[in-house]
């Protein structure tokens, strides 16, 4: 197999990392070039990243080591992938996991969630299993940035603001400005 950039794939460039699969290696490298329908996951936090093109679904793990599955159709490969999606999705948000984490109201006031970017989140989007929250009170930088957005600090109380405020995932206000 040769790609768009003129490099051989075959059984020998593939032996570890693709367990001797060209086909892995090939569509390994159509998701790095962002050629990829869907994908989830990431490779350096806890589990795996899998992306699917056509009917194909390729994971690769922690260490590096890149698998491939082949379905029958598209549609059996889009319907898997969701399942993979949603499993990682479900394991990624520390207080979808544990709602203990998230305080309880007080008198009447929204939650706010202060994110490591200085963005906020409503309590329904730190609570959605669908997004990937982490709990990082009292833990240093990331160091990552696609982390930040994700990562709570903090929760403060909608009372506290004076000015204009809104979750920044669903737009939700959760305060109103004060002059007006």
């Amino acid at each position: 197999m040769i790609t768009t950039d003129g490099d051989r794939i075959n059984h020998e460039t593939a032996r570890h990392k693709f367990g001797a699969d060209p086909m892995a290696e090939y569509v390994y490298r159509m998701v790095g070039d962002g050629m990829a329908d869907e994908t989830t996951g990431d490779a350096n936090d806890w589990f795996y990243q899998a992306a699917r093109v056509g009917k194909r679904i390729m994971f690769t793990n922690t260490v590096g080591f890149v698998t491939l599955e082949k379905f029958d159709s598209v549609a059996d490969a889009e319907r898997d992938f969701r399942l993979h999606d949603l499993e990682y999705r479900s394991n990624d948000n520390d207080f979808a996991d544990d709602p203990s984490l998230v305080p309880d109201l007080m008198g009447g006031y929204w939650l706010v969630a202060v994110m490591e970017d200085g963005g906020t989140l409503c309590e329904k989007c730190v609570c959605d299993p669908e997004n990937p929250v982490k709990d990082r009170r009292g833990e240093q930088d990331t160091e990552n940035p696609w982390d930040d957005q994700w990562s709570v600090i903090g929760f403060d109380y909608s009372g506290n603001y004076d000015e204009f405020l809104a979750c920044d995932h669903c737009n939700k206000v959760l305060v109103e400005d004060q002059d007006n």
